[in-house]
Formats: C-alpha cells, structure tokens, sequence
C-alpha cells in the first residue's frame, strides 16, 4: 500500500470526499480492466429513481481513438470560434473552449450514458392533467439518477489513486461522437471523463494542503442552506 493510498484511508468520509479533485493531467500508464470494473461497481450502486438504473457506460482505453475524439471536439470548438468571433461577449466563451478537447493523451476515455425510456405513466394518462404535471420529467429524474452513478465513480476512482475530469464540454460535438463509437440510438450522452493514474506531484499536493486550501473557492453554507 503506497504512502497516498494510507493517507486517504485516515481521512473521515467527509474530508475523503472534500479530497476529491477534478484533474486533467494524468501518468502515461495503464488503468487496468479490473480497476476500470469496480469504478463501474461503485457507480452502479447509486440510488435511481424507480431503481430504474437507466445508466450505461462506454469506456474507451484504444489510444487512437481517444485521439480522434479529442480531435472531433477540437473541429467543432474550431468551428463554433469561427462563428461567434467578433460577437458581443465572445471572450467569454473563448477560453473554455480549449477545455472540451485536452484529453488527447489520456489513457482512458469514460462516456457516461442514460438509456432512453418511454414514460409509461404519460402514455397511459396524459389526458390526466396532474398526472401529466407531476410525472412529465421523467428524463430530468432519470439524468439525476446517471448523476449519482457519475459521483460514486468520480470517488471510488480518487480512492484507487486516478484522476479524473467529469466533462459535459465536448456535448458540443455528442452527434459526432455518437457516430464515431457508434452508440446506440437508446443511449443519450450525459457527460465524458478522461481518466488516468495520479502524478507524484499531484499525490503530494493533495496529501500536503487541506481541501480548502486547494480546491476553487466553495460558497459559505449559510448562503446555500435554509433550514425550516
């Protein structure tokens, strides 16, 4: 067990999660089949609505194909700088761009997904007003549900010392990619992550300065919470 490995295992879940950062810089080394297989484990074992568990995961570890990816974000950032260049507020937007495509060089790609399912409830009772108001989002409680999968994964890969970059960016391109890795027409893109082993020096800045001190300043919880 690695000296990082022994640090995260004293801190207490809320420090553990605290710990968590998204990283996007990562070791050239393989994460291996079984590694990726308990992230799937962790995440298939978040509450879902229903216990619908409409997730589905595509994890993409063939190099080049992480590259072309990436390179099918990039065209479509190109494409959309092109377009708003010389628009009001286009700096704006400029400097993420770059964002939705650095994940090149990592060694493995996960799409989360959320399978499309018909409302049955709406099918049968849409002429019901309130049964109509009350059950139209199912796909919102449905992209909720792959939300807590995308957490659970997010954490059981901290504890297995890879970082990782949840990504909703290079949705710019979803259709593209759709087509690229030919996933199913059932499936909706919700979010990707580049993952890969932590570097030394990023072990060493987590395990020596407090969540506070390194990750991006957090809103005070009397602005967040009210409690009634």
């Amino acid at each position: 067990m690695s000296d990082f490995s022994k640090y995260l295992d004293s801190l207490n879940c809320l420090d553990f999660i605290k710990s968590r950062r998204s990283i996007r810089r990562y070791l050239d080394e393989e994460v291996t089949d079984q590694e990726i297989t308990t992230l799937i484990d962790a995440a298939r074992f978040a509450p879902s609505g229903s216990n619908a568990q409409p997730w589905h995961f595509i994890v993409v570890k063939d190099k080049s194909k992480i590259s072309q990816l990436a390179l099918i974000c990039e065209k479509k950032a190109k494409m959309i700088e092109e377009q708003v260049s010389g628009k009001p507020h286009a700096e704006e937007l400029m400097p993420y761009l770059k964002n939705f495509y650095f994940f090149k060089d990592a060694p493995v790609l996960a799409i989360f997904c959320m399978k499309k399912r018909e409302n049955v409830l709406l099918k049968y009772f849409a002429d019901i007003e309130v049964v109509k108001k009350s059950f139209l989002k199912l796909e919102t409680t449905d992209l909720i549900s792959v939300a807590m999968a995308m957490q659970n994964f997010s954490l059981m890969a901290h504890r297995l010392e890879i970082a990782s970059c949840v990504m909703t960016g290079p949705l710019i391109a979803e259709e593209e990619i759709v087509e690229y890795l030919q996933i199913h027409s059932t499936l909706q893109i919700v979010a990707l992550a580049p993952m890969g082993k932590l570097l030394p020096e990023d072990k060493l800045k987590l395990k020596s300065r407090s969540a506070e001190e390194i990750a991006p300043k957090r809103k005070e919880i009397k602005r967040i919470l009210k409690i009634v």
